[in-house]
């Protein structure tokens, strides 16, 4: 009872502060909406002010409802009431100045429906026993046959043509990818990054699928992404705490002397394709240690990503150890504690566990790729893992459709799927090529490839880009 009335509390929280600020939700309430929805006096006041300027003005009121508030406050006498909502206003306005606000629309949208139907179920259940003590058996009836489930969130039933609330938030989200890239290389990535996606990199082992993994890691918290992030047994935990430590840093692990490229230009003669790369060298006489790059850590987390708040949880697991449904639960365990995932990164899924009772064979690596395009669904987050090509893929000079291991059916479940490029004398001079060889959404070519240049004694291979 503690529990459920502690989650209670917490999705009353973020669905009111969601209806303040988010346009989305505000719309999507607002059609939807009861009066008394919520369980407080001052929620369901908050509510109706957000539902009444979203029903005029077609939008959340966002800082307009501190104007509301002061219009009733002069006209209330109820001082508990007027303390409670200005309480509840100004910690929205701490999260939303501080980056706290939650921004997974669908996550909330699916917590209002938990949450209405909950309250709704506890009022019909407390006048059932109302009637029965009064020893009215037909009004009880009549109280369950007039009750209705509030279509709302997951499994909700939609007319895409007429709900303009469902309208606007598609093309919303069609134009809020979680993790942005500049140059070309955000301009190969384009919108696929986005909510509900399962993004998978491909190549041989040791060309980069976990360099890439972990940038995709910084550039989300440092975009205010709540981030989970599963190493399953590739890498150790000091290792990759040092790997993350050094990408903070700008500081390799190790004294020496890197190249840092500064220009990257491609050269297209006909058919052919000629990378132009320049760099300055850096001398480091002494290596990272751990107070300099804690310091940094700090930094990072006040300066870059500018927030105080968590945004990055790192799950460490042996090979073979980790199963979907493990990473399942522990979304749901954390979701309850108000923090809903906006990216999810397992490197990799190849060294996931893969039992499943009944299952046997290739079936399993399929069941265990619909499990994690499941994940994206089901938590409205962008997931992001690394899967081995063949043994031909060595020698290939771009990764297509032919290069899979194991099971094809890998790609059937992916939005996206993006190849790992490089010859060895593109791995001397520091660029990688990375290609779409699957895409659910968009026109691609497999052949036309991004370059890239970066560093990878400061666990970064994305610093520059070009076409």
């Amino acid at each position: 009872m503690k529990i459920r009335k502690s989650r209670n509390a917490a999705d009353e929280h973020t669905v009111l502060a969601a209806m303040v600020m988010d346009d989305v939700v505000c719309g999507r309430v607002a059609s939807k909406w009861a009066s008394n929805a919520f369980k407080s006096k001052w929620s369901n006041l908050v509510a109706g002010w957000c539902v009444k300027y979203y029903n005029k003005y077609e939008h959340a009121p966002k800082r307009r409802i501190r104007n509301l508030f002061e219009r009733w406050a002069a006209k209330t006498q109820d001082d508990s009431l007027i303390e409670s909502t200005e309480t509840f206003l100004e910690e929205v306005s701490d999260e939303f100045e501080n980056g706290q606000m939650n921004t997974n629309t669908e996550y909330v949208l699916d917590a209002a429906g938990r949450l209405f139907n909950s309250i709704h179920i506890e009022r019909l259940r407390d006048d059932i026993e109302d009637n029965l003590e009064d020893n009215n058996p037909d009004g009880a009836i009549e109280s369950i046959t007039k009750w209705n489930h509030i279509n709302l969130g997951v499994g909700e039933w939609i007319d895409p043509f007429t709900d303009s609330a469902v309208m606007k938030q598609a093309f919303a989200h069609s134009h809020d990818p979680l993790i942005r890239y500049p140059g070309d290389l955000g301009r190969f990535f384009g919108m696929q990054l986005e909510r509900d996606g399962l993004i998978s990199f491909e190549g041989p082992e040791k060309r980069g699928k976990t360099f890439w993994l972990m940038d995709m890691v910084f550039r989300a918290v440092l975009q205010r992404r709540r981030v989970a992030y599963y190493e399953v047994g590739d890498m150790s935990q000091d290792q990759i705490v040092r790997r993350m430590a050094s990408r903070i840093s700008r500081t390799p692990v190790y004294p020496g002397v890197i190249r840092y490229p500064v220009k990257l230009r491609v050269q297209h003669r006909g058919t052919s394709t000629k990378p132009r790369i320049e760099y300055i060298r850096r001398t480091f006489k002494q290596g990272l240690g751990w107070r300099q790059a804690h310091k940094d850590g700090l930094a990072y987390m006040s300066h870059k990503a500018k927030s105080d708040h968590n945004l990055l949880r790192l799950s460490i697991h042996p090979n073979d150890s980790l199963h979907v449904r493990d990473i399942d639960t522990m979304l749901k365990e954390w979701q309850r504690d108000a923090w809903p995932v906006d990216v999810v990164v397992i490197d990799y899924a190849d060294i996931l566990d893969m039992t499943y009772s009944g299952i046997e064979g290739r079936d399993r690596i399929n069941q265990t790729w619909k499990d994690l395009r499941k994940i994206s669904q089901i938590y409205h987050c962008l997931v992001i893992t690394a899967t081995q090509t063949d043994s031909t893929s060595y020698f290939a000079n771009v990764i297509d459709r032919q290069h899979f291991s194991e099971d094809k059916r890998k790609r059937a479940h992916v939005t996206g799927s993006i190849g790992l490029n490089q010859t060895e004398e593109e791995k001397k001079i520091g660029i990688m090529r990375l290609n779409w060889v699957v895409k659910r959404e968009g026109a691609y070519l497999p052949s036309k490839c991004v370059y890239v240049a970066g560093c990878p004694e400061i666990g970064n291979l994305a610093i520059r880009s070009s076409f």
